[in-house]
């Protein structure tokens, strides 16, 4: 009976180190994600190249979202333009001459797919990039409910954010 006792807080105290690498695993992978869309939201170049390249897939009416339909980001100049499209994103939601800060839903990891918000072939660059690794979200919204930005992220096990997924509704 005290083996068996003894089995049961073992496997207790291994169950425990487990979930707690988990949440820094996600606390990690949320990091990496803030960090990537902080710069990408100041008009910064994230990191993008061929050997580290960055997918995206995007659904907005924002003007310089509407060439980034779906894609790669291997090069410095895709990943101005993509930092072009997420920061008039997320300005779009300031109202003209206000200091507003959009408000957020709040960070959030999982190892779940995402759902059919895109089309097919945004979905196979999608699911690309999230078989390993976590998604990371966030939803951004303007004054008054007026629009959001909505943000998905592939951030591998090494914390590299692999991809990056946008979806934008203003009224």
């Amino acid at each position: 009976m005290k083996q068996l006792g003894t089995v049961i807080a073992v496997s207790l105290l291994v169950a425990l180190a487990l979930a707690s690498d988990a949440r820094a695993d996600q606390a990690s992978a949320i990091g990496a994600a803030k960090a990537w869309w902080k710069e990408a939201r100041e008009w910064g170049t994230p990191p993008a190249s061929k050997k580290a390249p960055v997918a995206y897939a995007i659904r907005s009416k924002v003007k310089p979202c509407k060439k980034l339909k779906v894609g790669k980001a291997t090069t410095a100049r895709q990943a101005v333009a993509i930092s072009a499209c997420v920061a008039s994103a997320y300005n779009q939601l300031i109202p003209a001459e206000s200091d507003f800060v959009p408000t957020e839903q709040g960070w959030n990891a999982t190892s779940e797919p995402i759902g059919p918000e895109f089309d097919r072939s945004q979905r196979k660059a999608i699911a690309a990039v999230t078989r390993d690794g976590w998604i990371v979200t966030n939803t951004f919204y303007g004054e008054d409910d007026d629009g959001s930005v909505q943000v998905f992220f592939a951030v591998s096990n090494d914390d590299v954010v692999r991809g990056m997924w946008m979806l934008t509704s203003f009224e």
